[in-house]
């Protein structure tokens, strides 16, 4: 006979739950911390919905003309799930990564979050999401009022009542893996969760699209429908319209603990001994021969579809397999040559990690040189193999699309490099880095993804650039008067993007200005 056996003091918790946020947090107001946060979700919620509605746009200008053009619905549904992806990876550690007022809403009822937090929080998002949309209407007015504006309606042939339980549904499974990947338990024993979390987040936000972009074009996020009902203001999304309300926060101490991190010194401006190190010559071949490769496949995936595609319109890859190509390219090569060169692969993404001291100014001029020659020898490699079609097909440079004016093409690069550098500097943050062994292997990924996010969005404005090598590479090889014409905005719009992304991370949210002031305070009272 066995019997069932039940131990009188079971096992100690190898965990702890937090205490729960207090109601109110009226204290919150006093800490910079706070308003860093809410700053991060506005700018994470404007991101998030320039990129979305963008792509929804694109997609229908490409595909009234050629019913196998855009990036499809598949596409879509990428756009709105990779987006939180890195959006959630990069934020996580400063507000929380909610990016959602139904995310917010749930934290809040689980004490996550306090009430004030939880309101700063939605409102915050929800003007993240108008100017976000704003901003989409701005570089391409007459196809956003013309294509209805990404915004959320209940499509014909659906009821009032399927639209609202399929919002439900939806915002019930992405709360839910919100609150499993966020869940103690889970964070204590497996130390990959602050990395990992943001992924099976993002996917939840990809299934829910796949499901029920037929049905509501997908909301699961009042503050995603709010914003394009507010820009594109017609009668019918504001009819339709619902608000689905379906980090943990400690108070900072009056004297906060000791960093478990540490912030490496600057790099040297010049640093001339540089040029004494095998390894200096060894990361710039590295960049060189990284750039070539990305050359090399993505403008090859490019002409083959534009060739396969003359006589067949749905055949070759499409716009999401060119998207997937320079997504996927750039995750491969910065894991294989982060350790070496870095990863940068990118004048703008060099000019940004410059500009915050991580590089001397000698290296970031030579890393540029070495990527622009690498770009133009892979374009070059492209040329030799397929030169009839290269010449035939545009050779992959980047000009501006018919129907969208420099202005638009300027402000798509900016935003685009903005949201690639902005990313760059999260992935690698030694914060990050200190807490989680795995983020040398893993900040490839949102890296990769952002890549692929830019360009489902902007492929159909400029082809996308955010990355002056691979426009100036293009632009050598193939050497026609437009993409020369149009050139200067694929230098001057990463360009910008880059320091745009490295004061925003330097000094809102690192605050490194706040530091600074701090620190010359306190040798003053000495």
């Amino acid at each position: 006979m066995t019997k069932e056996v039940v131990a009188e003091h079971p096992p100690a918790k190898d965990y702890h739950d937090p205490p729960p946020a207090p109601l109110l947090g009226v204290g919150e107001l006093k800490l910079w911390s706070f308003y860093r946060a809410v700053i991060a979700e506005f700018i994470a919620t404007l991101l998030f919905l320039y990129v979305t509605v963008a792509t929804i746009i694109g997609y229908k200008v490409q595909s009234q003309n050629d019913k196998c053009g855009g990036v499809g619905i598949l596409g879509i549904a990428w756009a709105f799930g990779g987006m939180i992806f890195v959006l959630v990876y990069c934020t996580a550690g400063i507000s929380g990564g909610h990016i959602n007022p139904a995310v917010t809403f749930g934290l809040f009822l689980a004490r996550k979050v306090s009430l004030l937090r939880a309101v700063f929080y939605m409102v915050a998002q929800c003007l993240g999401a108008i100017c976000g949309v704003g901003i989409v209407k701005g570089i391409m007015k007459h196809q956003f009022n013309r294509l209805g504006g990404g915004a959320n309606v209940v499509a014909p042939g659906y009821s009032k009542g399927t639209a609202l339980g399929a919002e439900i549904i939806g915002t019930f499974l992405l709360v839910y893996t919100v609150f499993s990947a966020t869940d103690p338990k889970r964070r204590a024993r497996d130390s990959h969760v602050p990395v990992l979390a943001p992924l099976p987040i993002g996917f939840a936000v990809f299934m829910v699209h796949l499901a029920t972009i037929p049905i509501t074009g997908t909301g699961i996020n009042p503050a995603r429908s709010f914003g394009p009902a507010v820009i594109y203001n017609r009668h019918k999304p504001w009819h339709d319209h619902r608000s689905e309300m379906s980090k943990e926060v400690m108070a900072e101490a009056e004297h906060p603990p000791a960093k478990d991190y540490h912030d490496p010194p600057p790099a040297p401006l010049l640093d001339l001994g540089e040029l004494m190190l095998w390894s200096f010559y060894r990361a710039l071949i590295a960049e060189f021969i990284a750039t070539l490769l990305f050359l090399y496949v993505t403008v090859a995936t490019v002409i083959g579809y534009k060739a396969q595609s003359q006589d067949d319109q749905c055949g070759g890859v499409g716009i999401l397999g060119i998207a997937w190509a320079f997504g996927g390219m750039i995750f491969i090569l910065v894991y294989c040559t982060a350790g070496i060169s870095g990863g940068h692969i990118n004048p703008a993404v060099t000019l940004g990690l410059f500009l915050a001291r991580k590089v001397s100014l000698l290296r970031a001029v030579m890393y540029m040189v070495a990527q622009c020659l690498g770009a133009i020898c892979g374009v070059g490699i492209v040329k030799g193999i397929m030169k009839h079609q290269f010449n035939a097909f545009g050779g992959g440079a980047n000009s501006v699309a018919a129907g969208y004016s420099k202005g638009t093409a300027l402000g798509a690069e900016i935003i685009g490099t903005f949201v690639l550098v902005y990313t760059v500097f999260s992935a690698t943050d030694p914060k990050r880095s200190a807490r989680d062994s795995h983020v040398p292997v893993l900040a490839p990924l949102p890296i990769g993804f952002a890549v692929f996010m830019v360009h489902l969005a902007t492929i159909p404005i400029t082809g996308t650039g955010i990355n002056p090598a691979r426009s100036f590479g293009a632009a050598v090889i193939y050497n026609q008067h437009k993409p020369w014409h149009d050139h200067w905005i694929f230098w001057v719009g990463p360009f910008v993007g880059a320091l745009a992304a490295a004061v925003y991370h330097q000094y809102v949210l690192r605050a490194a200005a706040l530091k600074a002031l701090g620190s010359f305070r306190s040798s003053r009272s000495n």
